[in-house]
């Protein structure tokens, strides 16, 4: 059905995935492995704060969105299935992986923008969407859970949470 959702109607729906709330819990997202699609449950009347990085089944409606990409999803109730346990990856593994692969790697923070990070480690970098200011410097040695995701084909890891390592390192830039 959501391959080709009328956008002015309203569905009962139950949607599984990872609940993964943005870094500033400003939006509430729902990453469904193999997914084309993004969305986001609309104003939550649950405290979700227990199911982050859980397996949660949602029910409720969908509620439309605001083009063909980005769709709304009001919860009636939900289902916690229990914690996500995903393995460690080297940066290459995670660059190998699918759109909407729950991912966890680690390595040392190479630069830092308004909105995220580029993390390297020995076998590669992937840039890594915060869509905030992360709380994290160059050097920092830092291990990284999130999505697989692809923005304009530069494959990133969004919706992260970022755990600090307690360690630096030196950085060395390519020429």
């Amino acid at each position: 059905y959501l391959n080709a959702p009328k956008l002015d109607r309203v569905y009962y729906m139950t949607l599984t995935g990872v609940y993964k709330p943005s870094a500033d819990k400003k939006y509430h997202n729902v990453l469904v492995e193999g997914a084309s699609k993004q969305g986001s449950l609309q104003y939550p009347v649950q405290d979700l704060a227990s199911a982050t990085d859980h397996n949660v089944k949602f029910h409720g409606y969908f509620a439309g969105g605001n083009n063909a990409n980005y769709y709304n999803f009001l919860v009636t109730s939900y289902e916690d299935l229990g914690e996500l346990v995903i393995e460690m990856s080297t940066i290459a593994q995670v660059l190998e992986k699918g759109k909407g692969a729950s991912v966890k790697t680690q390595g040392t923070v190479v630069a830092v923008n308004q909105k995220g990070l580029v993390l390297k480690d020995a076998t590669g970098v992937i840039n890594v969407h915060v869509n905030s200011q992360p709380s994290v410097a160059v050097g920092d040695d830092v291990e990284i859970a999130g999505s697989r995701d692809d923005y304009y084909g530069l494959a990133q890891i969004s919706s992260p949470t970022i755990t600090p390592k307690g360690t630096t390192s030196a950085v060395n830039h390519g020429t």
